[in-house]
């Protein structure tokens, strides 16, 4: 299965995406490093 680009469907428009999905998961996997320092912070406080 290949990729079928259209005359008036430049691949410009294709990257951007592929771009603005890196960026939300890097994003996420920020969040998640946070969430996991906090959760051992805590953890490390209660014991």
């Amino acid at each position: 299965m290949g990729l079928e680009l259209k005359e008036n469907q430049p691949i410009g428009r294709i990257i951007p995406d592929t771009n603005r999905m890196k960026s939300r998961i890097v994003n996420i996997q920020l969040i998640v490093i946070q969430l996991q320092y906090c959760v051992e912070s805590v953890m490390n406080k209660t014991d």
